[in-house]
């Protein structure tokens, strides 16, 4: 968002989709409380600031896309799984309709944070589905740093001799640097062995779910595992045994829980929580 008001210096509407979640602080809360998400943690902070709530419009349906007519000074910002709500990936009968905007000149940022690095089976989330590549990507987390990265509109941005300085996701110092450009470099070299690593754990999560669960209440992508629940209380429960017998996982939403494997993760972790799911369900 900083770099397109450097670059255009005008006015900007801002976008999102319903239910996203963009971090808790600053321009970030500001874009989750508008997408109508961790309302608990940010009604206060919005009561204290008034403009916090810096989104135009949340989009839900389709129709909420043809509000965008401003193209050349609106932003839309769009997770390409919402981890946050229940891991809900992307609306399949959005997707054409941004594409369309995007090809009539609507700058369209993916926040990466959590879905990025391999984490659904393509090195960015927004890979799994038909839109035109993005003007910005955001990363963090498994990078170690976090940075965006600029296509040709927003490149110019990063000229050496007119740097400019954007806050990231949490401090950190040369050391995450030099930890994420290790790792950057070792996933690349080895970009087709973890990537079928990824689909591997993949499987194996769809296989053992399928055995155990509706199909309805469960969804895999990539290491991403979630699981629905009839109420609250009843994931509650599940998740205080989880946490007993030594099993972390994040409780999320009204009645969601989210796990998520690594690029280490072994077959017999996998086996082991599908036994724990069995037994404790």
């Amino acid at each position: 968002l900083k770099a397109h008001i450097i670059s255009s210096k005008s006015s900007l509407k801002i976008y999102s989709l319903k239910n996203s979640f963009h971090g808790i602080y600053g321009i970030g809360g500001g874009i989750t409380i508008g997408s109508n998400t961790s309302l608990s943690r940010l009604n206060k902070i919005e009561d204290l600031l008034p403009g916090f709530n810096c989104v135009f419009k949340a989009i839900d349906k389709i129709n909420d896309l043809d509000l965008i007519d401003d193209i050349e000074n609106s932003v839309l910002i769009i997770e390409p799984i919402q981890c946050t709500s229940g891991d809900l990936p992307l609306k399949t009968h959005l997707t054409s309709k941004i594409k369309q905007l995007q090809n009539k000149g609507l700058t369209l940022i993916v926040d990466e944070i959590q879905t990025g690095y391999l984490s659904t089976g393509t090195f960015w989330g927004h890979q799994q589905y038909t839109l035109n590549e993005p003007d910005i990507i955001i990363f963090g987390k498994k990078f170690q740093v976090c940075g965006c990265i600029l296509n040709k509109n927003y490149s110019s941005l990063l000229d050496p001799n007119e740097p400019k300085y954007f806050s990231s996701t949490f401090d950190s110092n040369i050391i995450d640097m030099l930890r994420g450009t290790y790792f950057n470099n070792h996933l690349y070299n080895n970009f087709d062995f973890y990537q079928k690593r990824v689909h591997q754990i993949s499987e194996l999560f769809s296989q053992n779910c399928n055995r155990i669960f509706d199909k309805s209440i469960f969804r895999v992508n990539g290491l991403f595992l979630a699981l629905d629940f009839e109420t609250r209380i009843i994931r509650d429960k599940l998740v205080y045994e989880l946490f007993n017998i030594g099993i972390l996982c994040n409780p999320t939403g009204d009645r969601s829980i989210r796990f998520r494997a690594n690029l280490d993760t072994s077959d017999q972790d996998i086996i082991s929580l599908m036994e724990a799911l069995k037994s404790l369900t």
